[in-house]
């Protein structure tokens, strides 16, 4: 074993200079330095996270008055959008479905000689069909 580390030097004292096994040296120390110096100031930039308590009290909110004001503000919202896109002037039900769609809102996928179109919702309405969810 002695021998092959004795070999190895030899090939390093013929070949490498000290001077420049000391320069390596020294640019590999000052370059270990700076990279852990700039992963510390990294690192002490983190911000702590603290978790409060899970009802929301602490914050002066309630976890259950939040969940169902965000599902009205979806429901105010589907039904503007869908009050938006609905065109009234066409009302078309199946023959042998039992809900009526305004153009927009349901039932593209009805077949053309299924299809029978009203005047009125109340012609709609009295011949037993109900406006489709959607489209309220």
């Amino acid at each position: 074993m002695p021998s092959i580390i004795q070999d190895f030097a030899k090939i390093i004292n013929s070949r490498i200079s000290k001077t420049l096994l000391v320069y390596l040296g020294l640019i590999f120390c000052l370059t270990s330095g700076f990279m852990i110096g700039r992963a510390t100031k990294i690192l002490d930039n983190i911000p702590e996270v603290t978790i409060g308590n899970v009802d929301g009290s602490e914050y002066g909110y309630n976890i259950e008055n939040a969940t169902s004001g965000a599902q009205e503000y979806q429901d105010e919202y589907k039904n503007a959008s869908n009050a938006a896109t609905l065109d009234k002037s066409q009302i078309f039900a199946s023959k042998k479905g039992k809900y009526f769609y305004y153009k927009g809102c349901g039932g593209s996928s009805m077949a053309q000689k299924n299809l029978v179109y009203y005047k009125s919702e109340q012609a709609a309405l009295a011949a037993g069909k109900i406006l489709y969810n959607k489209c309220k």
